[in-house]
């Protein structure tokens, strides 16, 4: 395993290992995310259009009039 220590003015971290390994996990994420199924963009901005509508009722009721 190598932990060559990295100088901090040029790498993001301490050593090689952590770097390894932040590479390794990030990777994986980016795999689990391609394998995500997509969502149109209409589907999306029906979705936050409810979220906001929702959050404007909310708004609406919460504040004293």
């Amino acid at each position: 395993m190598n932990t060559l220590k990295l100088d901090p003015r040029l790498h993001e971290f301490d050593n090689t290992q952590a770097a390894n390994e932040y590479d390794t996990w990030f990777r994986a994420k980016v795999a689990e995310a391609r394998q995500a199924p997509t969502v149109s963009h209409e589907a999306a901005l029906a979705h936050f259009a409810a979220k906001r509508a929702e959050r404007l009722e909310k708004l609406k009721h919460d504040t004293p009039a």
